[in-house]
């Protein structure tokens, strides 16, 4: 058996797509380094709302979270980090 730490992170305009994102690139790193049959046993993330402003509008949250039709700024963006625990038998 072999394990390892994977990273990867993403920005996009709401938090789901840049949580996928960031595991794609996460995952992409683990199949190029283990092979094709490793797999992820841990994930982690972070999530930080990148914004040029602090914003009162309750809004934007349920924006960049994907559960709102609000309108994002475009200098609002979610950054997601993974960390991703891999390994392969």
């Amino acid at each position: 058996m072999k394990r390892a730490a994977f990273w990867g992170w993403a920005t996009a305009t709401t938090i789901p797509e840049a949580l996928t994102n960031a595991l794609d690139a996460a995952m992409s790193t683990m199949h190029q380094e283990l092979g094709t049959d490793a797999h992820p046993v841990n994930t982690s993330h972070t999530t930080t709302i990148l914004t040029d402003q602090v914003h009162q509008d309750p809004g934007l949250l349920k924006s960049l979270l994907g559960n709102s039709t609000a309108t994002v700024n475009r200098e609002d963006h979610a950054l997601v980090t993974v960390l991703l625990i891999g390994e392969v038998w």
